[in-house]
């Protein structure tokens, strides 16, 4: 299945993040093409690659006991959660198909005119031997407005972290055995379907569980913040807080933590960046930071500060010459 046929609902990816400084890819990763990460990034990149390396590794599928693989990546707004999870999945040559858990469409949906969630997640899956699925914005599926809609897409959560396909789940008309040609029963379908999940998709989910970044960002402005950053990170106890327990702990309580981003982490992003632009829009670039930093700080923009300082670079530049036919500008709504 092409990413570009996909609904909005789901994203598959294979670009690369955000411009930033070239640094070593992680450890067995491709020295080739190298992975573009800030500094801050780094660490939390390696553990995700790890994890991932060994859950597609299968050293683990005869042991007795299974590891539990389904990992959350946690952190503020702003210093790049997603765009780290793309750098994972292909520093694993692995597809990342990326689903919002808010927009999340239970199994019975279609009655309302959308597709459900977990049928396109199962043919997206079934045509990539290795998936990368990141469950977005998980942490705006807790407590907050829980009802019954709420409580189905849980469910379906529940079940793909527990490597099961919801009930509701049907098979495609057009499903077929390998020689593509004799149908597959819906059993024969759900079973193969299930082994898939079970060996090729490794889980993410991401949440930026902003409420409680936002307490130590105003305890650390009136003098009672953390002396120690890594005191200030994200545990499994808060995160259950945020999160129902159940689902919680479906994921493993070692957390991967982004750091919330201080002025001394925008410095070192805004250099970084710079060193990857050509020559001759680095005095120009480093001009737009100096004028967005500030505010950047201020809003808590995180990297998106570098995408706006970027168009400011842009605009000065005069534009490039096209030999495209020059377009008709000009639609009338009341011709038609």
């Amino acid at each position: 299945m092409d990413g570009g046929n996909l609904p909005q609902i789901l994203k598959q990816d294979h670009s690369t993040a955000t411009p930033g400084r070239l640094s070593p890819p992680a450890s067995g990763g491709k020295e080739s093409a190298g992975v573009k990460i800030y500094s801050h990034q780094a660490a939390a990149l390696d553990e995700i690659v790890a994890r991932c390396r060994a859950f597609y590794g299968g050293a683990w599928s005869d042991l007795p006991i299974k590891p539990r693989f389904a990992s959350l990546l946690c952190g503020p707004t702003g210093p790049g959660k997603t765009a780290l999870a793309a750098m994972a999945a292909e520093a694993v040559n692995a597809k990342m198909v990326r689903v919002s858990a808010p927009a999340w469409m239970p199994c019975g949906a279609h009655n309302r005119g959308v597709a459900e969630t977990v049928s396109t997640l199962a043919a997206a899956i079934s045509a990539n031997d290795r998936t990368l699925l990141v469950i977005d914005e998980i942490d705006k599926i807790g407590y907050h407005g829980d009802n019954a809609w709420l409580g189905y897409i849980r469910g379906e959560i529940f079940d793909l972290t527990d490597r099961k396909w919801p009930n509701g789940l049907k098979s495609p008309d057009e499903a077929s055995d390998d020689d593509d040609t004799a149908p597959v029963s819906e059993s024969k379908w759900r079973e193969l379907l299930t082994t898939k999940l079970a060996t090729t998709v490794f889980i993410l989910g991401i949440g930026t569980f902003q409420e409680y970044f936002d307490s130590v960002s105003n305890r650390r402005a009136i003098g009672f913040g953390a002396t120690d950053p890594a005191d200030e990170e994200l545990s499994a106890e808060i995160v259950a807080e945020k999160l129902p327990r159940e689902l919680a702990n479906r994921f493993n309580s070692s957390l991967i933590c982004l750091p919330e981003l201080r002025p001394e982490h925008y410095r070192l992003i805004a250099n970084e960046a710079t060193e990857t632009l050509p020559l001759r829009m680095q005095a120009a670039f480093r001009e737009a930071v100096a004028r967005r930093i500030t505010g950047a700080i201020s809003a808590k923009k995180g990297m998106r500060f570098l995408e706006e300082a970027m168009l400011d670079v842009l605009k000065t530049l005069p534009p490039a010459p096209s030999t495209a036919p020059k377009p008709d500008l000009h639609f009338d709504l009341c011709t038609l």
